[in-house]
């Protein structure tokens, strides 16, 4: 068996490439065994965003060949074998049969010029190609490094854990510096690098490779993580800035002795922020009728009630009742962003630090989620019907004195 050989089994996500200068035809071949004589295979162009819809080849004895239509281009293939798939979810051998399809399923990036290689044996299928063995020495260094910060994190040992740290990320700049054309420093890039740390690698790479398909397709990879690391940069400064609203909260519910709201019950004084950072409690709205909206950006459904919630804010407008929509975003920033580009009218909150003891009074486990207060500020329905339910409207509509 080859040496450094990268192999997964059931779905193998593998990823090799040539030198920029390389200029064969990326091609795919191996042998993945068939029922019938072939198989299918897809492939998804990287750099430009086209694809190949399932095309089905002949694959005698389970061998196949096939080339990629741009010898620069960045590629996902994906291969299965030609198994009639189950029409519906089943027990027995319709499950049986689906497991086989899984389990012979491949699939793997292609770079420029790559010879992908396919093949099978008694553990499974595999993918190797020629120059992704660059790519194997190397993570078999940084596995070795990264098997010692494992050990000493469990023994606290801090300076110990930045030693290490530091020789991922000098064994990974100093391959970079080295061969600063080699495609091998793009994949370096975006399997190995921390997010933090991937536009100074990115800035290690030779012009010439920058400037081609393979640096287009990293370049996006880079802005990627770029925004990871601004945003859990973002979260950690968030955390830092709602201790003393979390502390605060979390006094409040353990003074209300562990209490889940109930009907009849006053909303607790938990104090969330607006868009501007001002703090608010919802007793400041005393006088009025609050229905209150608990949802996320990330949140499909809640998104899904936005545009019939701002029908509900118009068509009561001027009505003794305040719209509240208090967000449980672990991330701020995608919060005031959402706000400020879909216009969301109402009251705009975010519950921060507050978040954890606000779902323990009211048991979320689940959003979007709907709560009306009466106007002395007491819980009148803990569970209340969404925006878009008709009978939202006729029962806000029926309210005494709104």
């Amino acid at each position: 068996m080859k040496k450094n050989l990268i192999r997964t089994f059931a779905t193998c996500v593998c990823l090799g490439l040539f030198s920029l200068g390389y200029a064969q035809t990326s091609r795919v071949s191996g042998t993945l065994h068939s029922y019938n004589d072939s198989i299918f295979y897809q492939w998804f162009n990287k750099s430009d965003g086209s694809h190949k819809d399932q095309v089905k080849i002949h694959a005698p004895n389970g061998k196949f060949s096939f080339d990629l239509p741009d010898k620069d281009a960045v590629y996902t293939v994906l291969l299965f074998p030609d198994i009639p798939m189950p029409q519906k979810t089943a027990t027995g051998k319709d499950n049986e049969l689906l497991a086989q399809v899984m389990s012979h399923l491949v699939m793997f990036e292609v770079f420029p010029g790559e010879h992908a290689e396919v093949f099978q044996d008694e553990r499974g299928v595999g993918v190797d190609s020629p120059t992704y063995s660059r790519y194997a020495k190397i993570k078999t260094t940084l596995d070795g490094y990264r098997a010692k910060i494992k050990k000493w994190d469990k023994q606290g040992k801090e300076d110990s854990i930045e030693i290490y740290q530091a020789k991922i990320r000098e064994t990974i700049s100093d391959y970079i510096k080295t061969h600063p054309q080699e495609s091998c420093g793009a994949l370096l890039i975006e399997k190995e690098v921390a997010d933090a740390d991937a536009r100074e690698a990115y800035d290690l790479l030779d012009p010439s490779l920058k400037n081609s398909k393979v640096g287009a397709y990293i370049s996006e990879i880079v802005k990627r993580k770029e925004e990871k690391a601004l945003n859990a940069l973002n979260s950690q400064k968030a955390r830092i800035a709602e201790k003393p609203q979390r502390e605060a909260a979390d006094k409040i519910y353990a003074e209300a002795a562990k209490k889940r709201l109930e009907k009849g019950d006053p909303m607790p004084e938990l104090k969330f922020t607006d868009i501007n950072g001002k703090e608010m409690t919802l007793s400041s709205l005393k006088g009025k009728y609050v229905y209150i909206d608990v949802w996320a950006t990330w949140c499909g459904p809640c998104r899904g009630e936005i545009p019939a919630l701002k029908k509900l804010e118009q068509s009561l407008e001027g009505k003794e009742i305040a719209f509240v929509s208090i967000s449980a975003d672990a991330n701020r920033v995608n919060w005031e962003k959402m706000v400020k580009e879909e216009e969301l009218k109402g009251i705009q909150l975010y519950a921060g630090g507050a978040k954890q003891a606000f779902s323990k009074f009211f048991y979320i486990t689940g959003i979007p989620r709907f709560i009306l207060l009466d106007k002395q500020g007491k819980i009148l329905n803990i569970d209340m019907t969404r925006p878009s339910n008709p009978e939202t409207e006729k029962t806000l509509r029926a309210l005494e004195g709104i």
